[in-house]
């Protein structure tokens, strides 16, 4: 993962994140990203072509704040590449069913993001994860009573 990222992100990163005047005030910067193959699952991986799909930048040293997401995808999907979006709105109990049931024709799930509208974390960002019923149903296959730790 370090050479692939080495190799194909760290240089266009690094000149995002020093000329971008959003990011250039922040003393650390932390992007996250998934390691996937085609046949990579549950953090294992065939001896196949790898890339990383990047999901999410921390910003900050004290006080971390995570991009917001509309400003993560501005910010960064035309430099590295970002997970399909499948759905903008209210986070759904049919939304999570859709998912569940795989109406997006999704390997694993998604990863849910938004804004806090009220309380203490007002303006902040939130995330969940939500996979699909066959990527749970693979987990309790491959790891029985053990694949919640390998789930959402």
């Amino acid at each position: 993962m370090i050479e692939i990222f080495k190799t194909n992100y760290e240089d266009d990163l690094i000149s995002l994140f020093q000329n971008n005047s959003e990011l250039n005030k922040y003393k650390e910067i932390v992007i996250f990203g998934e390691f996937i193959g085609e046949n990579s699952f549950a953090g294992r991986h065939e001896d196949e072509p790898h890339d990383i799909i990047f999901f999410d930048i921390l910003c900050g040293h004290r006080q971390r704040k995570f991009l917001k997401p509309q400003d993560f995808i501005r910010t960064i999907s035309d430099i590295v590449p970002v997970p399909k979006i499948v759905y903008e709105g209210a986070l759904t109990d049919e939304f999570i069913n859709y998912v569940r049931q795989n109406k997006f024709s999704l390997k694993e799930g998604v990863i849910c993001k938004g804004i806090e509208t009220n309380g203490a974390f007002v303006g902040n960002t939130w995330m969940c994860k939500i996979k699909t019923n066959d990527y749970i149903q693979k987990l309790k296959n491959l790891f029985g009573e053990e694949w919640a730790k390998y789930g959402e």
